[in-house]
């Protein structure tokens, strides 16, 4: 079912709950009132024939009987039935006995003064009148024809209300519910019309303000990542085939070489020594690239437990040692680390030994001097480790991009790289809740800073 047609249904039964409520209370006030006005109309009655019987000494039973009987302010149907001290009946007019008075009904209305019941379709309302020397009981009964064939009229009146207001609130609703959701309506045939070959298209954010408006910046803002997804996507796999294709070219080509002619030994082994170069290459370069696809994937669960950070970096010192023993590598500790605990964190030993690794090589690699050197600081919850080299450093153009995978400064060109490495380590500080910045300027050096939050 269509939202339209739901808001359309629940609008409608909200008011008609409300319509029923306000009726409801409208009949049963009115059936109130009119309870409490005839109960007043016969209390009235029988306080006026007490007067006459009882306090005007001239008039007896019989002479009610007469006036009664053309008396203008009788009550519908009314039946008239008076009892003195002794129960005896000293009056009815109830020939038909329509009315029944019992013992317990007198004995209740000498005790408690007054009486109502109801004796279908009759209402009976009952008086004690009680005096030195002479006491009376009285009852009184009438059948409110008119107050009922009022209440009727009223319960008709407002069923026809109930039924007309309901059809009028549900076209009301459909309309109401159709104006409202127009705005959402554009922004789904707007959305309609974008594909991937179009992504760049956006949808109209009406006034900026009102929910549809933020739904719609709220799109737009989903579009911009996904049409940077698409593009880093494009530069990626055009980036990874460029990559793979050169080493595979070169081994192809010299492979195609060897088997053009017989060569000497020597020349064999140079080649075969070229060619296992370029599989290292390759091979190195699928490991990055498959380190990156797992860091950035959010199926991938690693295992994270309690480290010392030092520890690990003292390891990639040690790895560095040995396979580059050119490369100067120092490790400097502040002073403001009061215990070991401030060097535990929750983390994987392989992905922080790889970061850790990739930003020695970097500062290393790209100095002349090759040397780098790791600062140590404690900061607030967070320890922080600064890679500080004097190397070539990044120019301003290109550091927005330089965590792009297989993005490569300009003044990087002639130094072995594939880009990625960047990317690897950003992807795994981010996957340890950490953050990285750089500080770098062209010829002065740079200053890599990745903070990792201590354990918790």
């Amino acid at each position: 079912m269509e939202i339209k047609q739901r808001l359309s249904y629940q609008f409608t039964g909200i008011v008609a709950i409300i319509l029923v409520v306000s009726l409801l209370a409208i009949y049963f006030s009115f059936a109130k009132f009119r309870s409490d006005d005839f109960n007043s109309r016969l209390s009235e009655k029988a306080r006026y024939i007490i007067h006459l019987l009882v306090e005007i000494e001239e008039i007896d039973a019989d002479l009610i009987g007469k006036i009664e009987l053309n008396s203008p302010s009788s009550l519908p149907d009314e039946k008239l039935t008076i009892y003195d001290l002794a129960n005896n009946r000293i009056f009815d007019n109830d020939e038909d006995n329509s009315i029944t008075i019992d013992p317990q009904h007198i004995a209740s209305l000498k005790e408690s003064k007054e009486l109502r019941f109801e004796q279908e379709p009759y209402e009976v309302y009952g008086y004690y009148y009680e005096m030195a020397d002479d006491s009376v009981v009285i009852f009184v009964a009438a059948h409110d024809i008119f107050g009922y064939r009022k209440l009727k009229t009223l319960r008709i009146i407002l069923l026809i209300v109930f039924s007309f207001g309901l059809v009028l609130v549900y076209f009301s609703g459909k309309w109401f519910a159709s104006k409202a959701l127009a705005p959402i309506s554009r922004v789904i045939k707007q959305a309609s019309r974008i594909s991937g070959s179009n992504l760049s298209s956006r949808l109209d954010e009406g006034n900026k303000k009102d929910e549809i408006a933020k739904l719609a910046i709220t799109f737009n803002e989903m579009l911009s990542r996904i049409e940077a997804a698409f593009v880093t996507q494009k530069s990626f796999i055009s980036n990874a085939s460029h990559e793979l294709r050169n080493p595979l070219t070169s081994i192809t080509g010299q492979l195609e070489v060897l088997l053009i002619k017989d060569r000497s030994v020597d020349a064999y082994k140079k080649s075969i020594e070229s060619i296992l170069e370029d599989i290292r290459n390759v091979n190195q370069i699928s490991d990055k690239l498959l380190m990156l696809a797992r860091t950035s994937s959010k199926l991938t669960e690693y295992v994270f437990l309690d480290l010392r950070i030092d520890d690990l970096v003292w390891k990639s010192v040690s790895v560095f040692e040995k396979q580059k023993p050119e490369y100067v590598i120092k490790v400097e500790f502040g002073n403001d680390f009061k215990d070991d605990t401030q060097f535990i964190i929750k983390g994987n030993e392989f992905l922080l030994i790889s970061s850790i690794s990739n930003l020695i090589e970097n500062g290393c690699k790209y100095s002349d001097n090759k040397e780098v050197v790791i600062q140590f600081s404690a900061i607030e919850k967070n320890i922080v480790l600064d890679f500080i080299d004097q190397g070539i450093g990044i120019p301003d153009v290109d550091k927005d991009k330089i965590f792009e995978p297989f993005f490569r400064a300009g003044n990087a060109k002639e130094y072995s790289g594939h880009g990625i490495g960047l990317s690897i380590v950003q992807k795994i500080i981010q996957l340890h809740h950490g953050k990285i910045t750089i500080d770098s300027k062209v010829n002065r050096g740079t200053k890599i800073s990745i903070s990792l939050p201590l354990r918790s």
